[in-house]
């Protein structure tokens, strides 16, 4: 039973050592790719679409890696000559229509819970607010 036990635990440190060096790797090229970007991003035509492949072809990345991409593209949109508001519909749109129909409803699913709990956040608010409201008038 103990060598069953430490198999099957090994095989799962195994997993997640060869996970985090997959991980380390991915993000280095991640890092080295924006870096190309930030140098190319003085050429006029930005094909975002190449890019965003481009970078899906590197592997999953971590929150903040992929909030650097999307702010290095968005200022690549500016020095192109997009206002920033322009530049973020430009980068979603196309970011959108690259995704597969999976990734779309995991982003909607988590958009949903998103505006349910600013939903409840609000009601919460709301309440609180008449709540006080009241308060302050019966005091008078």
């Amino acid at each position: 039973f103990k060598s069953t036990c430490n198999y099957f635990f090994n095989k799962i440190d195994e997993t997640k050592a060869n996970k985090l060096k997959e991980s380390k790797k991915n993000r280095a090229s991640q890092n080295k790719f924006l870096k190309e970007i930030e140098k190319d991003k003085s050429k006029k035509e930005i094909d975002i679409n190449k890019l965003i492949n481009k970078w899906k072809g590197l592997g999953q990345a971590d929150s903040q890696t992929e909030l650097k991409f999307e702010k290095t593209i968005i200022k690549a949109l500016l020095s192109e000559g997009f206002n920033e508001k322009e530049s973020k519909i430009k980068f979603l749109e196309v970011k959108s229509n690259t995704m597969n129909n999976v990734e779309k409803n995991k982003k909607m699913s988590g958009l949903i819970k998103e505006l349910d709990n600013l939903k409840k956040e609000l009601s919460t608010l709301e309440n609180n607010l008449s709540f006080s409201y009241y308060s302050t008038n019966l005091l008078e």
